[in-house]
């Protein structure tokens, strides 16, 4: 019997490139984002998961799409977690809460514009934000290996791989949280 081992990245990359074919059929906007395109495009650690950033319009069509789904609704935001290995999250709605606000993350027109085709092998036709969006969610969430996460690490990557400052700045505003962004990347020497 011959069985077939995949590495945790190869599964990844192939829940991801078969989620996004099943929403690109169906019309739904979205793209790769945050720790998992992170890792694809800065290569310095593995991820455990798979997430998506979705249209608030599109969210709703999702659990059509894909009947197998777990969805939790709260005050701020939609995910949409599909069983798989790893775990995919679709995520719509969104707003981040930290000690010195809140923050809406959501897919604008600003952010639409700036989603590109993967050209990646073995990602091709994956949709991905830019990186300074990965970058900026990552400076906004700011949190650190205690909780198991990697913003700083995830930040740097991101930011060596397209430093669009000019799209930074729109989306920091658009956001409201260059107050929080910028003093933390600084500190951390990243601009």
């Amino acid at each position: 019997m011959n069985i077939e081992v995949i590495s945790p990245s190869e599964q990844l990359r192939v829940v991801a490139v078969e989620t996004s074919r099943k929403l690109g059929e169906h019309g739904v906007r979205h793209a790769l984002w945050s720790g998992g395109h992170a890792s694809i495009l800065g290569r310095h650690r593995n991820s455990n998961d798979v997430d998506f950033l979705v249209h608030d319009k599109d969210i709703g069509r999702v659990p059509d799409i894909f009947p197998e789904h777990s969805q939790l609704q709260t005050h701020d935001r939609t995910i949409v977690t599909l069983p798989t290995n790893p775990e995919v999250e679709l995520m719509a709605n969104m707003d981040i809460h930290t000690p010195v606000g809140i923050f809406p993350w959501r897919m604008t027109e600003l952010v639409e514009s700036h989603i590109t085709l993967s050209r990646l092998p073995g990602w091709e036709g994956v949709p991905m934000v830019s990186p300074m969006e990965t970058a900026l969610l990552k400076a906004t969430l700011q949190r650190g290996p205690e909780v198991g996460k990697h913003d700083k690490a995830d930040a740097q990557v991101m930011l060596a791989a397209d430093a669009d400052i000019k799209y930074g700045a729109r989306r920091l505003q658009e956001t409201g949280s260059g107050g929080r962004v910028l003093p933390w990347l600084k500190a951390a020497c990243l601009v």
